[in-house]
C-alpha cells in the first residue's frame, strides 16, 4: 500500500491535478459498475414479467439471463467509456494542454508562437 502512495505522490509532483483525475476515474468506474447492475436487473425483471404474463411464449431462463448480462455489460461499457473520456478531457484542460477553443495542435502552435515572440 505504501508503494502505491509513493507512486501517487510522484505523479502529483509531475502533474498537479493528478488526484482530481484519479477521483474522476474512480467515479467513472463506479458509475459503470452501477450501470451494469441496473441494466441487468431492469432487463431481467422486464423479461421475467413478459415470460410470466406469457406475452411472448417459450422464453428460456438461460436466454433471459444471457441477454440481461449482455444488456448490462453493453450499458456499463458505454457509460464507463463516456465518463473516462470526460475525465481525460477535464485533466487536459486542468493541466492546460488544450481546451475546446484550442484543441491539441492549436495549443502547441500558440505556445511556439508565444516563445518565438518572447525571443525577439
Amino acid at each position: 500500500m505504501n508503494n502505491l502512495e509513493q507512486v501517487a505522490e510522484e505523479a502529483t509532483k509531475k502533474f498537479p491535478h493528478y488526484r482530481t483525475y484519479a477521483k474522476c476515474q474512480s467515479q467513472a468506474f463506479m458509475k459503470g459498475i452501477l450501470t451494469f447492475f441496473a441494466g441487468f436487473a431492469g432487463s431481467y425483471l422486464a423479461q421475467e414479467f413478459v415470460r410470466k404474463r406469457r406475452l411472448i411464449g417459450g422464453i428460456d431462463r438461460k436466454v433471459i439471463l444471457l441477454s440481461s448480462l449482455l444488456i448490462g455489460a453493453a450499458g456499463s461499457y458505454a457509460t464507463t467509456r463516456h465518463e473516462t473520456k470526460n475525465c481525460q478531457e477535464m485533466w487536459l484542460v486542468l493541466e492546460d494542454k488544450y481546451t475546446n477553443l484550442t484543441p491539441g495542435g492549436g495549443r502547441l502552435k500558440q505556445v511556439s508562437e508565444t516563445e518565438s515572440e518572447s525571443e525577439r
